[in-house]
């Protein structure tokens, strides 16, 4: 599969823009329903405020955090996954979906996946399910690192 990135210069251009202004003009192009992808609802909020709006490609995943994973310990030792995120341009953005019953049950992401992220050049995570840890990314360690969650 072909991955496309944006030149350095429209990717800086891009950053400039606020949130809004980019959903509307998705929404104006017609690609999809004005109700599908562009509502993030209520409960998800920034876990770090004081950092910088965060861009990058999304490497999206879908989790269960209360089963066992189907090898190893423990999530973070799923080399597929780390393989999959290294194969999408920098920067990168960590996206998960819980896709348990009730998500947000067990955290998806703490202090090593978010240190190997951040090796990987990850700017950032968001999921609709739990994180933990959080205190461990503060201060000098969390400059260019954001945290959306909805289940915290």
């Amino acid at each position: 599969m072909r991955r496309l990135s944006l030149s350095d210069s429209d990717f800086q251009r891009i950053r400039k823009l606020d949130t809004c202004l980019v959903s509307n003009a998705i929404e104006r192009l017609e690609a999809r329903p004005r109700n599908e992808g562009s509502v993030s609802g209520a409960a998800v909020r920034c876990q770090f405020p004081h950092v910088p709006p965060m861009l990058g490609y999304a490497a999206t995943g879908r989790m269960r955090s209360t089963t066992a994973p189907v090898s190893g310990r423990a999530y973070h030792e799923n080399m597929y996954w780390w393989r999959y995120l290294a194969s999408i341009p920098e920067p990168r953005v960590m996206v998960f979906e819980d896709v348990d019953e009730k998500p947000g049950l067990g955290a998806l992401v703490g202090e090593l996946p978010t240190v190997i992220g951040r090796a990987l050049n990850c700017v950032g995570y968001v999921t609709n399910g739990s994180v933990r840890d959080l205190q461990e990314r503060t201060a000098k360690n969390m400059r260019r690192w954001r945290v959306s969650s909805s289940a915290d």
